[in-house]
């Protein structure tokens, strides 16, 4: 692979449930993928792993966890681990339990055409419950799939960026 790392980019927060959480990763290679979670983070590190996946090229090496029978309104920490070395990690809060009303926070944004984007620090200081991409989160106007993935990778290797999507629920 020409990444650093097994888990090229990700994790990234996909929308959260009161009882489950979606953690979306893209690995260098088809290699067993796993996440362990936690409501502490001195946990994790003994956590054992709530899923497992093998990514392939079919999807581009990307895959969705569905973490499963969590704790309303719960704050939780995870790590992504690939061949058994953790890679990645973040932290997340479930939704409310149905039928219970919260205060919520949301992040908008759109256009993020330049390489610096200085912008998620400071939407990440916010700590938005959300973020929703509410227009171009990439400026790769093609039909080709390849491309489409090439420019969604480009919007990932952005550090802080990907910062703001590892912790913070993220819909576009």
């Amino acid at each position: 692979s020409c990444y650093d790392s097994p888990l090229t980019h990700g994790p990234m927060l996909g929308a959260i449930e009161s009882d489950l959480a979606r953690v979306w990763v893209r690995s260098a290679s088809t290699r067993q993928t796993s996440i362990r979670v936690s409501a502490t983070l001195a946990g994790l590190a003994s956590a054992a792993p709530v899923a497992y996946a093998y990514p392939d090229s079919s999807r581009d090496m990307t895959h969705v966890f569905e973490v499963q029978g969590l704790t309303p309104q719960t704050t939780y920490h995870y790590a992504v681990d690939v061949n058994g070395s953790q890679e990645g990690t973040g932290s997340f809060t479930t939704a409310p339990a149905p039928a219970s009303g919260t205060q919520l926070s949301f992040g908008f944004g759109s256009c993020s055409k330049f390489d610096h984007q200085p912008i998620f620090d400071q939407i990440a200081l916010e700590d938005p419950d959300a973020f929703f991409f509410v227009g171009d989160n990439h400026y790769g106007n093609t039909n080709e799939l390849s491309d489409l993935r090439r420019y969604y990778k480009w919007g990932l290797e952005v550090e802080n960026r990907a910062d703001l999507l590892r912790d913070t629920i993220t819909l576009a």
